[in-house]
């Protein structure tokens, strides 16, 4: 089991706000603490080109460390833009995408790749999951995975068959993919990346 540290607080301000001072880490502040989380024994870091610049205080904290796993998300543009993507326009976005982070990190090929906040529309269509089995084929990304927001879309990506990952939200007060869908990943040998463990 690999221990996760999520970095959307690294990049925008997140979270209930609190009195006195609130919000990100600097720079200096941010990358050494990934470094020291990488060094107590964080495997994965997981991150997003919506979460600010955690991508490049990633990159620039342990993109050369080869003890941690990198995953990051693509296709965010779809709901800024429903509908309006298709074809080569989103081909060309999903792969700037995948490109940029490429480079913030330093590395050759994403480690893992989400199709961030997919709903089960998306992955029936097919269309972004052609252009992310495209990349990772080219070896851009090494593990293609969706992140969730529903038990219908984690369904839905499990059902496809071409997702090696999921991502869901779990927690003490959060069970809605205790009952189906952590039981249907299991069964199709998914990996499940748990985030707002403690939202």
């Amino acid at each position: 089991m690999a221990r996760r540290y999520g970095t959307v607080s690294l990049g925008v301000n997140y979270g209930i706000e609190a009195p006195g001072d609130f919000g990100r880490p600097d720079e200096a502040d941010a990358i050494r603490l990934l470094r020291a989380a990488v060094d107590r024994g964080v495997t994965l870091i997981d991150t997003a080109p919506t979460y600010g610049d955690s991508e490049g205080l990633v990159g620039r904290a342990v993109g050369g460390d080869q003890r941690v796993v990198i995953a990051t998300k693509a296709g965010s543009a779809l709901h800024e833009q429903p509908g309006a993507l298709r074809g080569p326009a989103l081909r060309a976005s999903l792969m700037a995408s995948i490109e940029q982070s490429r480079r913030a990190f330093g590395r050759d090929a994403i480690d893992i790749l989400q199709f961030h906040n997919a709903t089960a529309g998306l992955i029936e269509d097919g269309e972004v999951t052609d252009v992310l089995l495209d990349a990772k084929r080219r070896g851009l990304i090494r593990v293609l995975g969706a992140s969730v927001l529903s038990p219908a879309a984690a369904l839905a990506a499990i059902a496809s068959g071409q997702y090696e990952t999921l991502q869901v939200a779990f927690s003490a007060l959060d069970q809605r993919m205790a009952r189906d869908v952590l039981p249907a990943a299991r069964a199709a040998g998914l990996g499940v990346i748990v985030r707002s463990a403690f939202l």
